[in-house]
């Protein structure tokens, strides 16, 4: 967890050309003081060079070379993983942290020096008082603490879950005019809401999430994720018959130790192209996806060698059958008008027809959409825009006593169950007595 939040992968492949520079650069100043070529002192040369060898490791291993060639795989192997990804229902989940900072001293004894030991009844300062440490004090430092009082994770229950990928190819043909063996393949999840009410429902219940948690205490760190289970983003796919030499993780480890991995980096790209592809998911709290026919042309398929083929509805569709939903009201439809601009909005660029029946087309963003942030806090006034109490037909159990088990195996997804994780766990540093008060929702772990 450290060195990923450290090193970003992309942060990590720019600060591996500048660190591969000051590694030779230190290897360099090492030589020159070990022949005496220069006055530079010999453990200073040493020390430079072990740090700056540590941080090219570090950098290298966490960049996105190494993730590729750590997943490598063919055309048939990615065509499974797109497979997987497309009958795996997404997850929305929210989490938050609440703690405060506590400031404690300690104090240290002074030590003791020459007179203090007795001579005769009495200490050699004379007096009978202890001498020799009469100039030093006790030290007292002070110290500040993290303390964290409160946890929570919940995810967000919905009815319906659509595969709106469309068709995924890998760029052959660019690869056959360009001499190219391996591919590059980028995935990335794009998670988003499929309707207006959806959206409503989606900001209450976040903003809900939110507000019942910040008071519990000074600070609150809070952050959402939107992720497919299973889904890798780096994967080196293979589209050749016959690879060259070296291009595997086993050379790279070899060229960083060595180090001289940015050169290994260009052997390996000469034989690269880049390619990108988002796994697209749209989400439902009161519609089933599987019968909208807006959906038709967004159908996940992929290309095979003379045909192309595509999923089943049942493999690219979700419905969350513990899930009781009722349709919205006109009332809840005119106050969820509001997030139409938060509806994403999706093209196709080009159609294909498989078997002569059914068309697939190739999707795109459209311009106008713009993402939110999604670790951006509710507004405070955002429960204020739902059903109000008593006329939520929402039914999503908004107390959020709730586990979900997500099961990748696709014999089984049906069996999806939403709950919190309830763990109460006591931290050792800290102590409070509420008397029986202000305890937490099940949902969420207490220290």
């Amino acid at each position: 967890m450290f060195l990923s939040s450290l090193f970003s992968k992309k942060c990590a492949d720019v600060l591996g050309k500048i660190l591969q520079v000051l590694v030779i650069a230190a290897i360099a100043l090492f030589v020159v003081t070990l022949l005496n070529v220069i006055s530079f002192d010999f453990m200073d040369s040493i020390i430079i060079l072990v740090i700056v060898y540590i941080l090219f490791l570090i950098s290298q291993f966490c960049s996105t070379t190494c993730s590729f060639l750590c997943h490598k795989t063919n055309e048939n192997g990615i065509r499974q993983v797109i497979g997987n990804l497309v009958q795996t229902p997404p997850t929305i989940e929210f989490y938050c942290e609440c703690y405060h900072y506590e400031t404690y001293t300690t104090i240290s004894s002074p030590p003791k020096k020459g007179g203090s030991k007795k001579s005769g009844g009495k200490s050699r300062s004379g007096g009978g008082k202890r001498g020799g440490g009469g100039g030093h004090h006790p030290r007292v430092t002070k110290h500040t603490r993290k303390i964290t009082t409160w946890r929570e994770t919940a995810y967000f229950p919905y009815y319906s879950a659509r595969d709106v990928s469309g068709l995924f190819q890998l760029n052959n043909s660019r690869e056959a005019a360009m001499g190219k063996v391996y591919i590059k393949l980028e995935l990335t999840p794009e998670i988003n809401l499929a309707d207006e009410v959806s959206y409503m429902d989606y900001e209450i219940f976040r903003s809900d999430f939110y507000n019942r948690n910040r008071p519990k205490d000074q600070y609150m760190d809070y952050k959402e994720t939107r992720s497919v289970k299973g889904l890798n983003p780096f994967n080196f796919v293979l589209i050749r018959d016959q690879e060259p030499c070296g291009v595997n993780i086993c050379m790279f480890i070899i060229f960083t130790i060595i180090p001289l991995t940015e050169l290994y980096k260009c052997y390996v790209n000469s034989y690269c192209l880049d390619q990108n592809f988002k796994i697209r998911k749209l989400i439902s709290t009161r519609y089933d996806l599987n019968q909208q026919e807006q959906y038709q042309y967004f159908t996940p398929s992929y290309n095979v060698p003379d045909q192309q083929y595509a999923f089943e509805p049942t493999n690219y569709n979700y419905i969350n059958n513990d899930y009781s939903v009722q349709k919205p009201t006109n009332d809840e439809i005119n106050r969820a008008a509001m997030y139409k601009d938060k509806i994403p909005k999706y093209e196709c660029v080009s159609y294909s027809s498989i078997n002569g029946q059914i068309k697939v087309g190739v999707i795109q963003d459209d311009p106008a959409y713009c993402s939110a942030n999604v670790n951006e806090a509710p507004p405070p006034n955002c429960q204020d825009i739902g059903p109000q109490s008593g006329n939520n037909n929402m039914n999503m159990n908004m107390n959020m006593n709730m586990n979900m088990n997500m099961n990748n195996n696709i014999d089984s997804r049906n069996n999806l169950n939403y709950n919190n994780n309830a763990n109460m766990n006591q931290d050792d540093d800290y102590s409070e007595d509420d008397g029986g008060e202000g305890m937490p929702y099940s949902g969420g772990n207490q220290f």
